[in-house]
């Protein structure tokens, strides 16, 4: 009987064992690509109908003084904002010259311009997004933005992806939320998703 009992044991042991071993292994012997291709890079997505194609700059980018310039303030229904030495008062509120990123639109020189404006009477600031073609090395405004800052969001960056431009918000204890926008028609960013 002890024998018997031991059999039993054994061989319900080893049929646990394997089944075990074949639900950690996900299936590989059926589908034995699947694991590689999951961890290969996707190709960029081409930006939507009507809209035009930004990316990482390519060449150079003509040199303008962007801490005194005159910005649409698209907060403010076509409104605008002229920096001298990098910043403006508004109204009560303060608006401050942020990130400068070169890039390139649809294969020309580009430049988007952050700006940071916080209201005086306290509350999220907003960001002021602006983007520039060149024009016989003039910047001309294309596209503009105006998008909240998340005040429980630790640091804010902008950056130019292929294809899109990202807004990376760092948090303490969550993942990073990147947002993605195109620039779109009628001069205006378009968000394009998470």
């Amino acid at each position: 009987m002890l024998i018997q009992q031991l059999i039993v044991f054994v061989v319900v042991t080893a049929i646990a064992a394997l089944a075990i071993a074949a639900f950690q292994g996900g299936g590989d012997d059926e589908e034995p690509g699947r694991a590689a291709s999951a961890a290969e890079p996707q190709p960029p997505q081409p930006p939507p109908a009507g809209t035009s194609r930004i990316a990482p700059p390519q060449g150079t980018i003509p040199v303008a003084d962007w801490s005194d310039r005159t910005y649409a303030d698209p907060s403010a229904g076509g409104a605008t904002v002229t920096l001298a030495d990098g910043a403006a008062e508004v109204g009560s509120d303060h608006v401050t010259l942020g990130d400068v990123i070169p890039a390139s639109l649809d294969g020309g020189p580009a430049v988007v311009v952050v700006l940071t404006r916080s209201p005086g009477a306290g509350g999220p600031a907003t960001h002021l997004v602006q983007l520039f073609r060149f024009a016989n090395a003039t910047p001309i405004a294309v596209a503009a933005l105006a998008v909240p800052a998340d005040p429980q969001a630790v640091a804010t960056r902008w950056t130019v992806g292929d294809g899109v431009l990202l807004r990376i918000q760092s948090y303490v204890d969550i993942p990073d939320v990147t947002t993605r926008y195109v620039p779109g028609p009628n001069g205006v960013l378009l968000p394009a998703g998470p």
